[in-house]
């Protein structure tokens, strides 16, 4: 299997600014982290609701995320929210999910039909999330 060693975290923030982008695997990229999500600027705290009540944050036209194997934790799920058209997710093998990622997830992305949580730290409280 190849392996992109190269990757440099920052550079993954362009990756997201590109509004016609549907599908994006970034499964066994050893630099995909927290930070990764953290550095998007359509992600940042300091966008969202303007002082008229609107909600001004872009909203990504991402479908199908494959994370698997990358070194996120719940921080990155909580960076998600503009993430509302996503249907698949796959965080397989990725240790630093637990159920309050899931949650924050579930609770953003209104439209997912799949996720794959092989290998993840979850209980059943987060199964019992998904089902609803």
């Amino acid at each position: 299997m190849f392996k992109c060693k190269q990757v440099v975290t920052s550079s993954l923030q362009h990756v997201f600014e590109h509004h016609h982008l549907r599908y994006l695997n970034l499964a066994f990229i050893d630099n995909v982290s927290d930070e990764a999500f953290s550095l998007i600027p359509i992600l940042s705290n300091d966008v969202g609701v303007s002082s008229h009540g609107s909600d001004n944050r872009r909203r990504s036209p991402l479908m199908t995320l494959n994370l698997g194997k990358s070194c996120i934790t719940d921080v990155s799920m909580s960076k998600m929210a503009f993430l509302s058209a996503l249907v698949e997710i796959r965080l397989q093998w990725c240790h630093g999910i637990t159920d309050a990622g899931i949650e924050i997830l579930i609770q953003n992305c209104p439209r997912l039909q799949i996720i794959d949580l092989k290998s993840c730290l979850i209980t059943d409280r987060a199964c019992g999330m998904i089902a609803h």
